[in-house]
């Protein structure tokens, strides 16, 4: 099953780059706020390791077709065979790293079920690329610009247009729902994965209780921030699982509560 970029329509894309089809840029901002992870990351030579093929799996990702973030195109998934001979690193060095980067400390990477993968195409609106024009323009004899009108008869694209609107739509919308669930699934996944310091005799998060947490706006930082203040108490606590829930919960509502 592919990889996917985590939160890749917020973080790697803006408004005008949803407007194309092919990317030439990435809008990643240069003033986004400092990484945990990626300083964690920096610490180690595997992490330095991982932080740079996250970089590669990004610029991939880019090429891709729609929805974008999956490392997916028409000759298949991006294995790590694949990902090695594009960046020249050896497969072993790509496989460690794809390891690190979708373990739950990091969470960067996420493996998405293929029958989501490519379900959602390019709207019809979307410009080839960022270099055409959204509209082609030409000027009247008076100079003010007016759309340049197409040589096929508007009323004729109008109804096929409507022929396929519904259906069009609601396939969209579907496909955007399974990529949703996906992205979903993936973060309860890696919730439920049992931290290794975590005693035999005690329990972690249920399928149930992941879920739960995957629908709160929490992103790797945060998860990874609670999840180390769980392991500093995890002697004195008889339910690390039950104190890891509530810490996240009351982090997401002090966040709520700030923002009202």
């Amino acid at each position: 099953m592919p990889l996917a970029i985590k939160d890749w329509d917020t973080v790697f894309e803006d408004r005008r780059s949803r407007e194309v089809n092919a990317l030439q840029y990435l809008p990643v901002s240069a003033h986004r706020r400092e990484s945990t992870t990626a300083r964690l990351l920096g610490q180690t030579a595997s992490g330095r390791e991982a932080y740079g093929l996250f970089w590669w799996c990004v610029l991939i990702a880019a090429t891709c077709p729609r929805p974008r973030g999956v490392l997916s195109d028409d000759r298949g998934e991006w294995t790590p065979e694949r990902i090695a001979a594009k960046c020249g690193w050896p497969v072993g060095t790509v496989r460690r790293a794809i390891q690190t980067l979708t373990a739950t400390e990091v969470g960067w990477l996420y493996v998405v079920a293929p029958t989501a993968q490519r379900a959602v195409q390019a709207p019809s609106d979307c410009r080839p690329s960022a270099d055409e024009l959204p509209t082609e323009r030409r000027p009247t004899a008076d100079g003010m610009p007016v759309a340049r009108v197409r040589s096929r008869d508007i009323r004729t694209q109008n109804t096929e247009e409507q022929k396929t609107t519904a259906s069009s739509t609601a396939t969209h919308d579907a496909a955007a729902d399974g990529v949703e669930l996906e992205r979903l699934k993936a973060r309860a996944a890696a919730l439920m994965q049992r931290p290794h310091w975590l005693a035999s005799d005690l329990a972690w998060l249920t399928q149930e209780a992941a879920l739960k947490l995957a629908r709160l706006p929490i992103d790797t930082d945060m998860a990874n921030d609670v999840l180390r203040e769980t392991r500093r108490s995890a002697r004195n606590l008889t339910n690390p699982a039950g104190y890891f829930i509530t810490t996240l919960e009351k982090r997401v509502a002090g966040m709520n509560g700030a923002h009202a």
